[in-house]
């Protein structure tokens, strides 16, 4: 018996007696150093790894931009005198102009645009108004001025010049600048139209990006003087109602007050009873009807200039 237990002692003393406790396999001083090394070694590396990758997520201030800033330009300039304007972004300036020969009265001059040696034709006309160089923020380059015929007959024009000094597009519509309406995206015409006698007026148009006309809104009319037509019959046309167009008959004798046009298909007014109404017409030449109807068939009082 008393073998048993010194053997059993000696076994406690050899393998423990308190059970597996894995905290205790690493109580050896020299086996906790190594494993503290190690946590160190990995924890260096996540660190460096971790360096690394925001090194790479960082932009690189050392490269320069090459990239060329464009500026919107809107600049007033005269017929017959030169400017200098880099075109093509090449650091030498171009010597561009707007040439208006002198002419004997009556006679026409050939208005042209000069980039140095080059020179381009643009249209025949017997005096000029204003002009304008423009550059957008997407680089494009245009001329823009207006010309004058007799009778108060105007034309504007918007020429553009690409980056190898060359006039690629002429653009033209009918009337001339108003003073000071114009920059780079915008532009108001004041032009007379004949349609249900003579009107003046003006119409804000949108320079688009690539440098093209494009009209906002209706020709709005300035009847300073309170003219107006008088429908001879009764008349069947479209009165505005809240947002709609309602057909209605109109008596004769109404006063019609013209307001604006779209200068293509509608005509507007405001009748003496504050109705707004349109009327719809067609044009052949100088001819304008209302369903088939030459309009001085159906309205007194149309006037036409010249």
């Amino acid at each position: 018996m008393k073998r048993i237990v010194f053997i059993g002692m000696i076994l406690c003393m050899m393998f423990g007696c308190s059970g597996c406790n894995t905290n205790k396999v690493n109580e050896n001083p020299k086996n906790n150093e190594v494993e503290q090394e190690n946590n160190n070694i990995e924890k260096q590396a996540e660190q460096d790894n971790t360096e690394v990758k925001i090194d790479e997520a960082l932009p690189s201030f050392e490269a320069e931009s090459t990239q060329t800033v464009i500026n919107d330009v809107c600049e007033k300039i005269e017929f017959n005198k030169t400017i200098d304007f880099d075109v093509n972004l090449d650091g030498e300036k171009e010597v561009i102009s707007i040439d208006a020969p002198e002419v004997t009265d009556g006679d026409y001059r050939t208005i042209s645009i000069s980039i140095n040696d080059t020179t381009t034709e643009i249209v025949e006309a017997e005096s000029y108004g204003d002009a304008y160089l423009l550059q957008n923020e997407q680089g494009n380059i245009g001329l823009l001025f207006d010309v004058w015929w007799s009778n108060d007959v105007s034309k504007t024009y918007l020429c553009k010049i690409d980056r190898d000094r060359k006039i690629i597009g002429i653009e033209e519509i009918e009337g001339n600048m108003a003073e000071n309406s114009v920059t780079t995206s915008t532009l108001t015409i004041e032009n007379y139209i004949n349609l249900f006698g003579s009107w003046y007026g003006t119409c804000e148009y949108e320079i688009t990006s690539d440098l093209q006309l494009s009209i906002k809104e209706n020709f709005k009319i300035k009847n300073e003087d309170e003219r107006y037509i008088t429908s001879i019959k009764e008349l069947v046309l479209e009165v505005k109602e809240g947002e709609t167009w309602t057909a209605k008959p109109l008596k004769e004798n109404k006063k019609f007050y013209p307001i604006a046009t779209d200068n293509v298909e509608y005509m507007y007014f405001i009748t003496e009873e504050e109705e707004e109404v349109r009327i719809k017409f067609t044009r052949v030449d100088y001819q304008v009807y209302v369903n088939d109807v030459a309009i001085e068939e159906l309205f007194a009082g149309i006037e036409i200039a010249g």
